[in-house]
């Protein structure tokens, strides 16, 4: 690794891909924001070699821009040959305590871009081929069939590089495809995978068999979402019942709760809990 060196805070800029590591939680950032404000940024952060783009510190770097420091600690990151995005997630995995879910999240997001990569690789290779085929080219040509390896699926391949397993992967792409938003909490470490799969399965498949709200008795007293805060929030009538904030798709609570009444005292507590940064 380079040597570090200081350069003025407002010059960096994120990588385009640093939304692929999810942000510190709430609870965390909020400590760590006061400990940058009392003593500054002591890791410095990583930036493409010969750049101001951040690829390792985006946390760092938002901390510092609150906290109102003209200037951080930056350095050259040390790729060793992978892809940008391939060493955040490899930074982010060695930092950062993330879950399960999160780790697959990360490897879904990583496929789509290692099978793209792959893609591009085979049409430049082909075209590479075609060009040399058309010069100086023998008339007789030996073709002797040489073994190839097996192919390293994407999946595979992303599911090695963020620590997760293969069949986790695949649940939590599903869960991708079918709501989104359900995946944006299992990449935020608020929902598990077999959590999501359970509210991706809940979810109507058309507006008539859509979750109806329970009764108003039993709504009564729910707390905005704390996440959004949204008083629209409503408790899904059907059993196991949870709570549901139509604004940011938050649910709640986990696991789902057999009484309305419990999944609102459940939900009012979780607010509590992260309004108090206890979450």
């Amino acid at each position: 690794m380079s040597t570090p060196k200081t350069l003025p805070t407002a010059a960096l800029s994120l990588h385009p891909e640093a939304a692929l590591v999810p942000e510190m939680p709430a609870d965390q950032y909020g400590p760590f924001l006061e400990d940058v404000k009392a003593r500054g940024i002591l890791t410095p952060i990583e930036v493409l070699p010969g750049t101001r783009t951040v690829i390792e510190g985006r946390t760092r770097l938002k901390a510092a821009t609150e906290a109102g420091l003209p200037a951080v600690p930056v350095v050259d990151a040390d790729l060793r040959g992978d892809a940008p995005n391939v060493y955040m997630i490899r930074a982010a995995l060695l930092r950062r305590q993330l879950t399960t879910g999160q780790r697959a999240a990360l490897a879904v997001e990583l496929e789509s871009q290692l099978a793209k990569r792959a893609k591009e690789r085979q049409r430049e290779g082909g075209r590479k081929g075609g060009q040399a085929a058309g010069k100086d080219a023998p008339k007789v040509v030996a073709i002797v069939p040489q073994p190839s390896p097996a192919p390293t699926r994407a999946r595979d391949q992303a599911a090695a590089i963020a620590g997760a397993k293969p069949r986790y992967v695949s649940e939590a792409k599903a869960i991708k495809a079918a709501a989104p938003e359900v995946f944006a909490q299992v990449k935020a470490g608020t929902l598990t995978i077999p959590e999501a799969k359970r509210v991706t399965t809940a979810r109507p498949t058309s507006p008539a068999s859509a979750p109806q709200p329970a009764p108003k008795s039993a709504v009564t007293g729910l707390a905005p979402c704390p996440f959004c805060g949204s008083r629209d929030v409503q408790i899904v009538a059907t059993p196991p019942h949870w709570v549901l904030c139509p604004w940011c798709q938050a649910t709640g609570p986990k696991p789902m709760i057999s009484t309305a009444e419990a999944a609102r005292e459940a939900w009012n507590n979780r607010g509590r809990a992260v309004k108090g940064g206890a979450a």
